[in-house]
């Protein structure tokens, strides 16, 4: 497990100072990494990365792939968290906090009898809103900041 972290950070760190493309071209590899590792599509995300990396040949694949596991297990509560509090703001939905969902409704077995179903349809409905324009807009403001960031700090370093 270390080897492999200690990895693929040496991938991504080789790709981002890569001289073959251009500092714009790796910004925006990595932004839309981070846009997808923030989107509200859960499950989708790598999908969603292979795919526009396929379309769109000049994109760093190691870069946007890369990003887009900024969304992992550990992550991924505060960053939809975040997405639901600012959804919450922009849609005016309130109210709603993660400890009053039922964890336990999540079991495999309620998965195979349909009752989890039922009860995300039950329960989850009102915040999906929120969830979804929350999250699309954490996912722009993040592929925003970290363009620029990633920009200016690859021209800083090459002296551009």
């Amino acid at each position: 497990m270390k080897k492999t972290l200690k990895k693929w950070l040496e991938s991504i760190k080789t790709e981002l100072f890569n001289p073959a493309r251009t500092p714009e071209m790796k910004a925006l590899s990595v932004a839309l990494g981070t846009f997808i590792a923030f989107s509200p599509f859960m499950g989708f995300h790598f999908i969603m990365a292979f795919t526009l990396a396929a379309l769109y040949k000049p994109l760093d694949k190691v870069l946007l792939v890369g990003f887009t596991i900024v969304n992992n297990w550990w992550t991924m509560v505060p960053i939809y968290a975040l997405g639901l509090w600012v959804g919450g703001l922009l849609t005016g939905v309130s109210g709603f906090t993660v400890t009053a969902i039922q964890w336990d409704m999540f079991k495999l077995r309620n998965f195979f009898n349909g009752s989890a179903f039922v009860y995300i349809g039950h329960t989850l409905k009102p915040i999906l809103l929120p969830f979804i324009v929350g999250n699309m807009v954490t996912a722009v403001v993040a592929a925003l900041l970290a363009f620029f960031i990633v920009r200016f700090l690859l021209k800083k370093r090459k002296g551009a």
